[in-house]
């Protein structure tokens, strides 16, 4: 176990050899800002002051530019302590873990296909499953034990239930590990939660804007505000590359309480023999359906970056929606 100084902040923590300095800083209660957790969004950069570190896959990331290399800068998602160090990096408040991240040994309960691309996937843990809708999860699949994020769908229970939206890819890890025979009743590692863009009570209306695999989250959000007796409306939309992909009014339908009103607006971006519904992109749908959004709205976005950065251009720069009214979460790939 090696001990991480922070410089400047009178605070030090431990960080085993095999965990990453964001893991264990998290762990330890500690707001270190963070995006996308894999190296690309460059949110969690740290110069180091003193002591070693190795990288998971390399010294560069999409991250890090050969600047901040030169004046030795790493990434905390990427960077692992070799001996005791001391580090400089900005901690902020909004960034403090209300439920720091616990490694849960999970099995795999069912497996179920709500779409042709979309598998709602559920895992038994003993302890309770805790999270903020909206959070992911990281998932130890495989023969090689690679990690992999997915977002929880559902909302924080008692029952140890960890639910999960994934869509199947030929070849992919997931797929060899979660749909193929004989994984049901295999026990998997959970390490969890993870993300900031997780519902905030107290909102009169929500939008909740979905691309992909970004149906999850939102759906986990959409679920915890038809729990909250302060909202009254949500406003889904959710867009596919065909008709097919569609199933976020079904699964919505599921949250409604009688005092709360949900639309579900979907939109087809590819593909759409026979769809007679909204076409084209999420962030062009947005513009022209909701011609103004007001000043108490949370909005929360989820799904590929340009999809993402669209919509939340569209956000503050067409319909002035303040920005600490916006909660994103890009899926990098």
């Amino acid at each position: 176990m090696n001990r991480v100084a922070i410089a400047g902040a009178d605070l030090e923590f431990d960080c085993s050899s095999a965990e990453t300095l964001l893991r264990s800083g998290l762990r330890a209660g500690l707001g270190m800002p963070y995006e996308c957790s894999i190296g690309t969004c460059g949110e969690c950069k740290f110069e180091v002051l003193e002591g070693e570190f190795e990288c998971e896959a390399g010294p560069h990331f999409a991250g890090l530019s050969d600047r901040d290399v030169a004046r030795g800068r790493m990434l905390a998602c990427q960077a692992r302590p070799k001996t005791d160090c001391t580090v400089r990096l900005r901690l902020e408040d909004r960034f403090v873990p209300i439920i720091p991240p616990a490694y849960h040994n999970a099995t795999l309960v069912s497996v179920e296909a709500i779409a042709p691309e979309m598998m709602f996937c559920r895992f038994q843990s003993d302890e309770p499953a805790s999270f903020r809708a909206g959070q992911y999860a990281r998932l130890l699949l495989g023969e090689m034990q690679a990690w992999r994020a997915y977002s929880m769908c559902d909302l924080t229970n008692d029952r140890g239930h960890w639910d999960f939206l994934i869509r199947p890819v030929a070849g992919g890890l997931a797929s060899e590990a979660l749909f193929s025979a004989g994984a049901i009743g295999q026990s998997y590692l959970i390490d969890a939660p993870y993300g900031n863009a997780w519902h905030r009570s107290g909102a009169r209306r929500i939008m909740c804007i979905a691309g992909g695999a970004g149906l999850a989250p939102t759906l986990s959000i959409a679920r915890a505000a038809a729990h909250d007796p302060a909202c009254e409306a949500i406003d889904f939309l959710y867009g596919g590359r065909t008709p097919v992909d569609l199933c976020a009014a079904a699964l919505l339908d599921q949250a409604a309480r009688p005092a709360l009103r949900i639309d579900c607006h979907d939109v087809v971006s590819g593909e759409a023999s026979g769809w007679a519904g909204a076409r084209g992109l999420l962030h062009d749908y947005l513009d022209a359906t909701f011609p103004q959004i007001e000043a108490d709205v949370d909005c929360y976005v989820a799904g590929p970056p340009p999809m993402v950065d669209a919509v939340v251009d569209v956000l503050v720069d067409k319909k002035n929606v303040a920005a600490d009214r916006i909660y994103f979460d890009r899926f990098f790939g």
